[in-house]
């Protein structure tokens, strides 16, 4: 099991198509089964045959090439007036201590 995080997005490498959208917290997808184990040596052994040097194959799982995408939505907004000392915020948010550069959406 891969824990991912909630928005992300699994595709199919080769195709391109999406599987699934993981967008509920909790939700889970099985992108292949695994396959069957096979008989290890100890259940080989016998009175006769104490330490068996064999055991038998498995059966392969499914194998699939996936691209795992995560969707980021950002949404931020800054509605105020002119006058109000819109750099400071903008510092705070960015966390510079200086003053910004005189851009077109600094008010200094």
């Amino acid at each position: 099991m891969i824990a991912v995080p909630v928005g992300t997005i699994v595709k199919d490498a080769e195709t391109g198509g999406i599987m699934i959208d993981l967008n509920v917290d909790g939700q889970s997808f099985i992108v292949a089964k695994g396959g069957i184990g096979g008989k290890g040596n100890a259940h080989f052994t016998s009175s006769t045959h104490r330490a068996p040097r064999f055991a038998q194959d498995g059966i392969p799982g499914e194998e699939h090439w996936i691209l795992l995408e995560l969707k980021l939505l950002a949404d931020v907004g800054h509605h105020r007036h002119a006058e109000c000392r819109k750099s400071t915020s903008y510092r705070k948010f960015l966390r510079q201590s200086k003053d910004l550069d005189d851009y077109h959406f600094t008010t200094l």
